[in-house]
């Protein structure tokens, strides 16, 4: 909730192995910690909207109030065409790149609503703690 509870976190960002690890989760009597995966509701846990990407390292997650920071983008998107790729030149088909550059960007005043785990297993244990 960062300082003084001033944020509410919305969104959890993991690595998709860990997802499917974290919502299998049992507890020592063999009871789903997350029943909502066994009723097939997947991207949201406690009102969080679960989010993978492969840039997240294994065993850690990302916590974060969404409201708090925002995409910058340029509005400007390059443009590549190519008709070298495999037999596209026979086919007369083309081959399509475009890249466009945006930024996710965070008021300083407002980076404690952002925070990492780093161990993923050990969090689960302190929660699930009588």
């Amino acid at each position: 909730f960062g300082q003084q509870n001033a944020w509410q976190a919305d969104t959890v960002i993991m690595n998709y192995n860990d997802m499917i690890k974290f919502l299998h989760a049992k507890d020592v009597d063999n009871n789903y910690l997350f029943p909502t995966f066994v009723f097939g509701s997947t991207d949201t846990i406690n009102g969080m909207k679960i989010v993978t990407s492969p840039l997240v390292a294994p065993n850690t997650l990302y916590v974060l109030d969404s409201t708090k920071g925002q995409i910058l983008d340029r509005k400007a998107m390059t443009i590549d065409m190519s008709y070298e790729n495999s037999s596209n030149f026979e086919t007369e088909t083309v081959t399509v790149k475009a890249v466009e550059r945006v930024q996710f960007h965070v008021p300083i005043i407002a980076r404690d609503a952002f925070m990492k785990c780093t161990d993923i297993a050990a969090a689960i244990t302190a929660i699930t703690k009588p």
